[in-house]
């Protein structure tokens, strides 16, 4: 059997989401999972919520120096800082060869294992690419983009080449230019030595709404549409804040059925009570005009409706 190191950040707000995403991953595999939780100052409340949801699997809470993140100049208003403390995975796992990392805002519906037997020999990470302008891409000089949220880190060639300090030096020189935050750091420090995923193991929400420009084929983008491994509520549609409704995400039944497993179960009607749906629906209208009228709507539909039978909570 074999074992899966597993990292995730998150800070107090977000430890439900944690919850959510740590008790779908452990449900969809039977590899032992040892976990690493970067943090600081988690209360600890948080914690021993978090260590329920573990179960009997290993976790370690690593609370992380922030001195070493405040010299940034990076405009963090849409990021958590938590979210720059995987810079220092490699360093924090000596003993670690390589590991998943996670974003807070991801289901797992798939075995973990089988992201983390991929080989990576020679890259930096494996990740799925992320559907952003080509602009930006080359504006960061390069000619792929990866979205950060589901990672298999090769931490030791990161070690080997001084990974963390080229991160670091990547968000200062990026600060006043870097629309993606993290995620352009990570991408442009890795240099494209990045081992490209199958779009299933990270189903960002762009693949939901349109049909988007890929390097992979008709069928792998279906497959992550029908089948993910990992679904990833990227943009400002979470379901936490859609939780149900016309426009909710496909897979927010997922995430509130993985949800209401949790220590913080009662969230799961706190969102459908605080929920407006028709304040909601302005908004949606203004970002995504005439969605109704796409048939990748009504498609998306179709999955949302099978997921409420498949995903109770």
């Amino acid at each position: 059997m074999q074992n899966i190191n597993l990292f995730m950040s998150c800070n107090d707000a977000y430890a439900p989401h944690l919850c959510a995403a740590l008790t779908s991953a452990l449900d969809n595999s039977n590899s032992e999972f040892r976990i690493s939780i970067l943090n600081q100052n988690l209360s600890e409340r948080s914690k021993q919520n978090i260590a329920k949801c573990a179960g009997s699997a290993a976790v370690d809470f690593v609370s992380v120096d922030v001195a070493r993140f405040k010299g940034f100049d990076m405009k963090l208003e849409h990021l958590s800082i938590e979210a720059c403390f995987r810079y220092l995975i490699a360093e924090i796992a000596e003993d670690m060869d390589k590991a998943v990392y996670l974003d807070c805002d991801v289901i797992v519906l798939g075995d973990l294992a089988k992201l983390s037997a991929e080989d990576i020999d020679g890259a930096y990470a494996a990740a799925v690419e992320d559907y952003v302008r080509k602009s930006h891409v080359r504006a960061l000089g390069l000619k792929s983009y990866f979205n950060s949220g589901v990672l298999l880190l090769n931490l030791k060639k990161m070690r080997a080449d001084n990974m963390a300090k080229k991160l670091f030096e990547e968000t200062r020189r990026l600060a006043d230019r870097a629309k993606y935050l993290d995620q352009d750091v990570l991408n442009a420090a890795f240099g494209g030595a990045v081992k490209f995923l199958p779009p299933k193991w990270n189903a960002s929400a762009p693949l939901f709404r349109k049909k988007v420009d890929s390097m992979f084929a008709q069928r792998d983008l279906d497959e992550a549409l029908y089948s993910p491994c990992a679904v990833h509520f990227t943009g400002p549609d979470k379901p936490w804040k859609i939780p149900c409704g016309a426009t909710a995400h496909p897979y927010a039944p997922a995430y509130l059925h993985h949800l209401s497993r949790t220590p913080y179960a009662a969230c799961v009607e706190k969102f459908k009570t605080a929920f407006n749906p028709r304040g909601n629906f302005a908004q949606y209208w203004a970002r995504h005009p005439g969605f109704f009228l796409r048939p990748r709507y009504w498609q998306m539909r179709k999955i949302y409706e099978k997921n409420l039978a498949k995903f109770p909570y």
